[in-house]
């Protein structure tokens, strides 16, 4: 019964994350698919801060995939043009190029300054809240409402 109940919930997941891309093609489903990998890695980190079996390998490989799609890697996902169902960038992202580039450059600093405490997990905590704070500051000014 649990193997069931797991399966059901796991299929649960798989086919809404295929709901929220579908129609998705192109740029925007490439952002799409690289905001569903920093979520993934944002939570794998998070799972780490306090875990028994801490892994500093484990926060190093999240936060790299975290750094891979920020910065200029991030912007470059949103060419003009590019807004519009199924994506949730608001129009702000084009209206506020300079803000979204900076909020996407400090993602990249944060996940670096992540790297750079991964040693010792008491450490972790204060760059991981920052790299939390900058999710949460992109989203609110940068997504639409669902």
């Amino acid at each position: 019964m649990r193997k069931f109940l797991l399966f059901a919930g796991l299929a649960v997941l798989v086919v809404n994350g295929a709901q929220a891309h579908m129609g998705a093609t192109g740029v925007v489903l490439e952002r799409m698919e690289a905001m569903k990998e920093i979520a993934s890695a944002v939570k794998a980190i998070k799972g780490q801060l306090s875990s028994d079996s801490y892994s500093s390998n484990v926060v190093i490989e999240n936060a790299s995939i975290i750094e891979k799609h920020a910065g200029k890697s991030f912007i470059n996902l949103f060419p003009k043009g590019s807004e519009g169902g199924p994506s949730e960038a608001s129009s702000s992202i084009w209206q506020d190029w300079d803000g979204f580039a900076k909020i996407s450059d400090d993602l990249q600093t944060r996940a670096i300054a992540i790297k750079d405490a991964a040693s010792d997990q008491r450490s972790l905590k204060q760059p991981f809240t920052n790299l939390v704070k900058t999710c949460g500051a992109c989203h609110k000014k940068f997504r639409e409402k669902k």
